[in-house]
Order: structure tokens, then sequence, then C-alpha cells
């Protein structure tokens, strides 16, 4: 009754019992509910058929122009008891992003539910079986049983397809691409792409390099990786190696043993493919880089999905590199931002990683709940390291519903906290930076507002909030085209400072806030942000959209 106005249609006699035809509509789009009739039987108000439609707040992403129908009928059992006999749902839907879509799927499912026996007893001994048993008979199939008891019989439609259906035309082959460009998906692409490294930075140019792995074993791992950069010729390589556990609970050693470019840590917010294309566009090569020869070894233990632990050992030789390529495709006067330069030396350290929830996903499609741990540790007592400092790093990442639950996907508000902080002297290629936008390409969690490698510092704090109403704004306002193509709109805000040493690099809390419009083109999402601090402006950025 709180969700739904109801209207008598007609009453009518079934079998004998008088029946009421009732028209159901929605009190409000907010909520995900249906839009039909059921049929009540009089005196019990048993339920007797349902025959409804989801309504404007049901949506599942990359689906559009769903029109779908749910129902439903009911027969009494042993006259008292009214039992579902059939569950039909019929329709058709869209699927598709991007400007590219599959053509129109259409939906007819029916399910017959029948043989019913009523309150029957059920002898002790089933309740003290094992959970789960297997009938011998389960296993063989016997045609001749399925024709005896045919409850569905197949429609001439689908009698006409069985007879002329090949076999042989799997889905993959039915939707495989088709068109000039679908030779470029073929077995060599995939081996390209396999064991292909190529990238380009402001210090190596252009590497060429190829990369492969072998499991020799299920659980033995090799892994190795060889190349140049035909900017600063250098000879870089990977050699590495993991024995590692099949399940959960998952435990695996390793080591690795390499001579490559390193850059100063960071959340991992950028690839290198699109470092690569910002570098050679607009010279936005987001990285600051360090070369780096040695080994390490390892061992983690990961006794649930949700926990992950690694503690590592790490001695290696760490340099300085400079600039060694100006090129660009677009930006041609403008030149490189310096690299600069690390503490070489001899590096001995101890590293200890640890996760607490679920691992991030690729390009923040989903959002998590997880708390991250990391502690680097570095003494001259340690094989003689040429270093000595401890650098401390921790994250918190949060999401939580906040109204309208009743919705596949319900408005959330997201948090992200990052800080970090370092005793004794932190060398400059392990400095902590406040992480910001690249080329107009701004995820959650950066300063949408900063320029690249604005703030760096042996401390820093950086708290992102985000709420998502999804397209309730658009269901409230009732504009059919916004929320049919579940757009979202997003408030969001930030807040970061970083140090170094007492000093305060942002000199004071840097903040920045804004409004975004999310799932354009089902993908997605512009972001106008406005920055607080000094230079006070607008900013627009892009990222890709949040689904869950």
């Amino acid at each position: 009754l709180d969700n739904y106005d109801y209207k008598l249609l007609n009453t009518s006699v079934t079998n004998g019992v008088e029946v009421y035809t009732i028209r159901m509509t929605p009190k409000t789009r907010l909520k995900a509910l249906f839009d039909g009739t059921i049929i009540v039987a009089d005196e019990t108000y048993a339920v007797m058929g349902v025959d409804v439609r989801p309504n404007e707040a049901f949506t599942i992403p990359f689906v559009k122009n769903i029109d779908l129908r749910y129902q439903q009928k009911f027969a009494r059992y042993e006259e008292n008891f009214w039992m579902p006999t059939d569950i039909r749902i019929t329709g058709s839907l869209i699927a598709g992003f991007l400007g590219f879509s599959l053509p129109k799927i259409g939906v007819d499912f029916t399910s017959a539910i029948y043989d019913y026996s009523i309150n029957v007893v059920v002898a002790d001994s089933i309740r003290q079986a094992s959970r789960l048993r297997v009938d011998s008979s389960a296993t063989v199939y016997d045609s001749t049983f399925w024709e005896r008891h045919e409850v569905l019989p197949m429609t001439a439609e689908e009698q006409r397809a069985y007879a002329t259906l090949d076999s042989t035309q799997t889905l993959e082959k039915q939707l495989a691409p088709r068109g000039p460009l679908s030779s470029l998906m073929g077995s060599g692409t995939n081996l390209l792409f396999d064991h292909a490294d190529v990238r380009f930075n402001r210090v190596e140019g252009v590497f060429l390099g190829l990369r492969a792995s072998l499991n020799i074993l299920p659980q033995v791992a090799l892994s190795a990786s060889a190349g140049t950069g035909l900017s600063d010729e250098r000879f870089k390589f990977n050699l590495g190696g993991k024995v590692s556990t099949a399940s959960f609970p998952a435990y695996s050693v390793g080591g690795e043993f390499y001579h490559k470019l390193k850059h100063t840590p960071d959340e991992e917010y950028y690839g290198s493919f699109v470092n690569s294309i910002t570098s050679l566009i607009d010279k936005s090569d987001y990285f600051d880089y360090y070369l780096v020869h040695g080994w390490r070894i390892f061992a983690g233990a990961s006794p649930y999905r949700w926990l992950s632990t690694e503690a590592s050992y790490i001695s290696e030789r760490e340099y300085s590199v400079d600039v060694m390529t100006d090129y660009s495709i677009v930006s041609r006067r403008e030149l490189y931002r310096p690299n600069p330069p690390a503490l070489e030396g001899d590096l001995r350290a101890v590293q200890f990683d640890l996760r607490i929830g679920r691992e991030a996903g690729p390009f923040g499609l989903v959002s998590r709940r997880a708390v991250e741990f990391s502690v680097l540790h570095s003494s001259p007592s340690l094989a003689n390291s040429d270093f000595d400092f401890t650098r401390y790093h921790a994250g918190f990442e949060w999401y939580i519903h906040t109204f309208a639950r009743s919705l596949l996907f319900a408005p959330a508000l997201r948090v992200k906290v990052d800080a970090g902080t370092s005793s004794r002297q932190l060398p400059p290629q392990y400095f902590f930076t406040l992480h910001s936008r690249l080329l107009g390409y701004a995820p959650f969690g950066v300063l949408r507002g900063a320029k690249i490698k604005e703030f760096s510092g042996d401390k820093y704090v950086v708290v992102s909030l985000e709420h998502n109403f999804r397209n309730v704004p658009f269901l409230v306002l009732n504009i059919p085209f916004l929320y049919r193509n579940s757009i979202e709109l997003i408030t969001h805000a930030t807040f970061a400072r970083a140090w170094m040493g007492s000093a305060s690099v942002t000199e004071g809390w840097y903040s920045e806030a804004g409004i975004g419009v999310s799932r354009i083109f089902d993908l997605l999402r512009c972001d106008i942000t406005y920055r607080f601090s000094e230079p006070r402006r607008f900013y627009c950025t892009l990222s890709l959209a949040t689904f869950f």
C-alpha cells in the first residue's frame, strides 16, 4: 500500500471462485516497482495471477530499450493452497555501448511447475543425510523419459529452428566481428599483444621489447622480458619466477633479477599505455624515472580473497637518468618536464604490503571497500645499504548506499583517503606525490585542478569524496531521455595537504569541488571542478564511469 495505487478493473468467476482483477500503479519512479495487473481470489485473497512490467527505475548497464513482461499463474491444490503453475517472461532489449550495439534481443522464457505434493511427511533420515547427494540416474541422459514427460511441447517456430540449426555455428562464431577491420582480430593480433612490450616516454623514447611467460607446472611460473630504448640506448631485462598454490588459501614465493627503468611510487592511476599516448600527443609524461639494477625475493600469503600480504627483500643499485628525447606528434615547440635527479646508491631494503578487502578493479570501474598498508625500510645495517629511511603509506576506500536502496544501482557515497609519512632522509625517488589529472583525464582520487607533480613531499594526505545520485534526479524531474539512458549526476570534493619536513608544500590545505555527469555513451564521465586554492579557476576533465 505504501508503493502502489490500486484500482478494481472487474470481477469474474473461475472454477466457482469469485476473483478480482486489480490494476496496480507505482506511486513513485524512485523505486524499482512493477506496473500491471494482479488477479486475487475472493475471501482468501490469494494471488491467482500476475501480469506486470518493470517501471522506469529498472536499469541495467549497457542495456537499452528494455521492454519486459512478467506473467505468473496459480492453481488451487487440495482445495486450500494456491500454488504457481507457470512463469513466463517475454520482451526485448538492446545491448551495446559507445554507439555500438547488438541486434535487438528477443526474450521468450517459460517455466512450468507441476506435480505438487502438499505438506508431505519428511522422514528424519532426510534431515540427517549429507547436504549433497548425487543420484546415479542423474548422470545418465534418458531421452525416452523426457518424451514421456514433455510438459511444454515445442512451438512450431522452435521445431523449425531445431530442424535447421547448424550445430557448428557456435555463439562465438555467430557474433564474431565482421567487416573490413575484422582481420585485425585474428590470432596474429593476440600474439602481438601478448608478447610485444612497446612504450614511449621522455627518458627512453620509443622502447621496443618482448615479453613471455611460461607455466612449467601448474604451480610454477616463469617470466622474462627484454628490450631497448631507442633514445637512451640502454638494454633492459627482467627475469622472474614464482611458485604458488593453485587455490585459496594461496601462498607463493618467488624472485626476480632485473635491469630496468622504474618510476616514483604512485597509486597506479595511469598505466604505461595511457602515459605513452599523452607523452606522444602533448608531452604530458606523468612519471619521474630512475634506473635500477639488482634483484628481489618475496613471499606472499592470501588465506582469503579479501586478505593479502607480501614480504620482500630488495637489493639493487639506483641511478639517475635524464630526458633523452624531445619528440612529440603534436606539441613540437614545448619542452618536456625535466626528470628530477635520483639519489644514487645501493639500496638494501625490506618491504611489507597488506590488503584487507577487495582488489582494485581496472580503471576504477567498480567501487570497493578496502584498507591497504605498505612500509619500506632501508638501513645501513641491512647489508651496508647507502640509504637510511622508512616510508609508510596507507589507503582507505569505502562506499555506502545512501537512499533509494531498492534500485538495482542505488545512490552511493564514495570515500577515498590516502596518506603517507616517512622517517629520516627520504630519497627524492621515493617522495610522495599528490596525484593530478593527466591531459584532461582524471579518475576518482586525483586532484582534478592540479598540474602534474605540482605537489610532492615526504608526508601527505588526500581525502576524496563523491556522491553518485545515479539517475534519480532525472527520474524526479521526469526527463525520460536522461533516465532511460542511465545518465548519472555526481557531486565531488577533494582536500589535500603535503609537507616537506615541517614546511607545507601546499601552503595550507588544498581544496576543490565540482559536479559531474556520468554514463555518457554508457562509458564516459565529464566533471566540472573549481579549484579553491590559488590559482582559482574551473577545470573540465574526463574519466571512465564507475558502474557498481
